[in-house]
């Protein structure tokens, strides 16, 4: 019942939903579509929230998940945010929470998608030359760093 209220309130938002009834459900078609995000209830038959965003950051580590709860305790609300989710929102609560937690989604991915249009543009320039030959050597070591994980402190 409140998944159809969810999705009421979405769809009059100009959102575009799909619903599953399990989370067996919910992960076959997160393997067939591409989501901006899943809400998940986190009581469910056979496959708990909390369970199904671990089989969700497992198998899609950036797929956004909001849990929804009408079991709101502290401890609910930081395993699932411990457990990968972006956020908590319970039940009852102003659904305009949640608008605004979708809209964070919304900017974040936006931002993301820019960046790594940015980062992919400019992968095979190096902006920095110099004719001094320790800085060049410098910037030798930058480059190869460039393609790796590690921090690296410049002084």
């Amino acid at each position: 019942e409140h998944r159809d209220i969810l999705e009421m309130i979405l769809k009059s938002n100009e959102f575009q939903t799909d619903t599953a009834v399990s989370g067996q459900e919910a992960l076959k078609k997160l393997g067939k579509s591409n989501y901006h995000l899943v809400l998940s209830d986190l009581k469910m038959p056979e496959m708990s929230g909390l369970e199904l965003l671990d089989e969700i950051k497992k198998a899609y580590p950036e797929q956004d998940v909001i849990i929804v709860t009408g079991y709101g305790t502290v401890k609910n609300a930081v395993d699932a945010m411990k457990r990968g989710a972006f956020s908590y929102f319970i039940k009852g609560h102003d659904p305009d929470e949640l608008l605004m937690d979708i809209e964070k989604i919304m900017r974040l991915s936006d931002l993301k998608f820019k960046s790594d249009a940015l980062l992919d543009s400019n992968a095979s320039e190096f902006m920095m030359e110099s004719k001094n030959p320790k800085f060049q050597e410098s910037l030798r070591i930058i480059k190869s760093a460039a393609n790796s994980n590690a921090n690296i402190l410049l002084l």
